[in-house]
């Protein structure tokens, strides 16, 4: 009898524990912990009071937890409620009966709660799919330059975009990133790419595509939207047509004098203004890399990546990983840094998209 009831303990703490590491614990205590409280916080009014004080913490309590009641469906939020008073009924009376019923009460709302995000996370997933299947699996082989990438998205699905796009014996890379994150910026990401591709095909510089793609864009994206771009096209005697629309810089390594340098061309984001101002604010200029030179594309999600103190990689830190490793393969060069960023921020969630691009002259 004895040896039946461990072994009912027993495969009880088994499929409690199924699946369970280290890792997803770290997860749950500085990862979603934090991110639900940001979530509720994010949705109330300045408290009256300030939270350190007694009074004030008061305050704060009752009003997250009002934002919590309000996230719930109506019906879903009396459920609750009355599991509640139910509960504390049981706990004054003293009634197993009670305790019961709101115990009942409670899972039902969180069975509820959970067949809603195991739905959206399905969703989630094939919007994933689908976003990654209009990204390059690879970058294309090219005579002139050895060509490594990398992406990595904060949510699910976000708001980066790179392609590599064949075109009159010219490899264009483009870059770049919507304002935001999640599904919204993921849905402009594809108005971009299929807008991009398409003008693509009837103007043949990189000022002229973004000049036509920000007539575009600035109709179709809500107000407050922008999106950000690097765009290159290299010629087949390997020199670099680069234009760039409120991006951060190219990272240029010159080989010789070991250094590394911004290549910021003038360019405001697209979407913030109509064409006359944003043509003017345009600059293409060329460039013709040597043997062992570097570029490095990338969007801000590296250089603004936090670790737990809040600190940021920053561009020196970027910058040096370049030099130390420039001798090496792009591909390694992107390990490299891919690496250093995640040493850096550790357990530090995520909090924005990345993406990298990296080219070395051959």
């Amino acid at each position: 009898m004895k040896y039946r009831r461990f072994n009912r303990i027993k495969d009880t703490f088994h499929t409690l524990t199924d699946g369970l590491d280290v890792n997803e614990v770290k997860k749950l205590l500085k990862k979603e912990m934090p991110e639900v409280y940001s979530f509720y916080v994010a949705r109330m009014e300045e408290p009256d009071s300030p939270v350190r004080s007694l009074r004030g913490k008061i305050r704060f309590g009752r009003k997250l937890f009002k934002i919590f009641l309000l996230e719930l469906s109506p019906a879903r939020r009396i459920m609750y409620v009355i599991s509640l008073f139910i509960f504390l009924e049981a706990i004054l009376a003293s009634s197993l009966w009670w305790g019961f019923v709101g115990f009942v009460l409670l899972n039902l709302l969180i069975a509820l709660e959970l067949a809603d995000k195991i739905t959206s996370n399905e969703e989630l997933s094939v919007a994933k799919d689908i976003q990654n299947s209009l990204l390059p699996n690879s970058p294309p082989s090219n005579e002139n330059y050895d060509i490594s990438c990398y992406s990595e998205t904060a949510k699910s699905v976000g708001g980066d975009y790179f392609d590599f796009i064949i075109k009159e014996n010219n490899l264009i890379i483009a870059i770049g990133d919507i304002s935001g994150k999640g599904m919204a910026a993921a849905i402009h990401m594809v108005q971009v790419q299929a807008l991009f591709k398409h003008i693509l095909n009837t103007h043949p510089s990189p000022k002229e595509i973004l000049s036509e793609l920000n007539d575009n864009l600035i109709n179709l994206f809500r107000p407050g939207t922008f999106f950000t771009i690097n765009l290159a096209s290299i010629k087949p005697d390997g020199s670099i047509q680069l234009c760039r629309a409120g991006h951060p810089p190219v990272i240029y390594f010159n080989c010789k004098e070991n250094r590394c340098i911004n290549l910021t061309p003038r360019g405001m984001g697209i979407g913030l203004s109509k064409n006359g101002l944003f043509n003017n604010s345009l600059e293409e200029i060329i460039i013709t890399p040597e043997q062992g030179d570097l570029l490095i594309f990338y969007t801000d999600g590296i250089t603004e990546a936090m670790n737990i103190y809040l600190r940021e990689y920053g561009e020196d830190r970027f910058m040096n990983v370049i030099k130390g490793n420039a001798s090496k393969t792009a591909a390694v060069i992107k390990s490299s840094i891919i690496n250093s960023l995640k040493r850096f921020t550790t357990d530090a969630p995520v909090y924005d998209d990345i993406t990298l691009i990296v080219l070395k002259k051959n």
